[in-house]
């Protein structure tokens, strides 16, 4: 992780309900946040999904995100070096949602 960026810290659960809330249409699901989105063909989700990875890269926290149909993408944040909801995740979480 670059030096600038500050340690993964597993935030508990009542962080994570205050923080969840004020994202758009993100939901707890197994302890990760998830967040499904539709496109109209796979060009518009393939440039999505590369989007993503530009977001994610600088803070080197990489989401799970999973392809159905090739226009159905689900995007699962989790930080799985403390075992649960970190801080990125919730950064991750708004860039992707600039995503426009």
């Amino acid at each position: 992780m670059s030096d600038e960026l500050e340690d993964y810290v597993k935030l508990t659960d009542e962080e994570i309900g205050l923080r969840v809330g004020e994202l758009a249409e993100w939901k707890l699901v197994d302890r990760s946040l998830v967040k499904e989105f539709q496109f109209e063909n796979m060009f518009e989700s393939s440039e999505f999904f590369s989007k993503v990875a530009q977001a994610a890269e600088p803070l080197q926290h990489h989401p799970d995100i999973e392809i159905e149909h090739g226009t159905n993408l689900k995007v699962k944040l989790t930080t799985k070096d403390v075992g649960g909801i970190s801080q990125y995740d919730f950064m991750l979480a708004r860039k992707i949602d600039n995503i426009g």
